[in-house]
């Protein structure tokens, strides 16, 4: 039974896909980066690809495609769109000391 239209098809430009064909060969890159460049490019030369088609062609879950279908679709896909949107929260702190005002002894 063939897969049903996706509904997000984000718009890729001719320019970033040839950026993202670059950063899609780099070795030296976060490997989260690449792998979002290669779904980017995926859509680009195949709009119309299930979600779960690009996710087992790429070794991903069916919902990671989908997320980022979506958010490419509705903000617009850059470059910068390729990256983690910042997180809420305070940063997490690794005190050497403990914690405690005390000398530091206990690391």
């Amino acid at each position: 039974m063939p897969s049903p239209y996706p509904m997000f098809q984000p718009q890729i430009s001719a320019e970033d896909g040839a950026a993202l064909q670059h950063l899609a060969r780099q070795t030296r890159v976060a490997h989260r980066l690449v792998q979002r460049a290669k779904l980017a490019l995926l859509l680009a030369a195949d709009p119309s690809i299930a979600s779960t088609v690009a996710a087992r062609q790429l070794g991903q879950h069916p919902n990671w495609v989908r997320d980022w279908r979506k958010r490419w679709t509705r903000e617009g896909f850059s470059l910068a769109g390729l990256a983690d949107m910042p997180r809420s929260g305070r940063p997490p702190v690794f005190s050497p000391s403990g914690g405690s005002d005390c000398d530091g002894h206990r690391l």
